[in-house]
């Protein structure tokens, strides 16, 4: 599944930097979520989701939120997140 444009336009300065890699991984309180995957040679912090309401709103979760809610997606749907 493509990521919807609405979330390369709130991604656009990591596309910018780093490519276009976000995938969808799965569905959290009733959003799809997708992620931002950094190039393997990339050293950073803690990742970023995006949470999409019917391709009309986006929520950028970056931090131990990220992380909890990869972890649910994870353990709920039985689904394999690069962390």
């Amino acid at each position: 599944m493509e990521a919807p444009q609405i979330i390369k336009d709130e991604a656009k300065e990591l596309i910018n930097m780093y490519g276009d890699q976000i995938i969808h991984i799965g569905q959290y309180d009733n959003r799809e979520v997708y992620q931002f995957i950094f190039p393997g040679e990339s050293t950073t912090g803690f990742p970023f989701v995006y949470l999409v309401n019917n391709n009309e709103a986006v929520e950028k979760v970056t931090g131990p939120e990220a992380l909890d809610i990869l972890h649910i997606i994870r353990t709920t749907q039985n689904t394999v997140i690069n962390i």
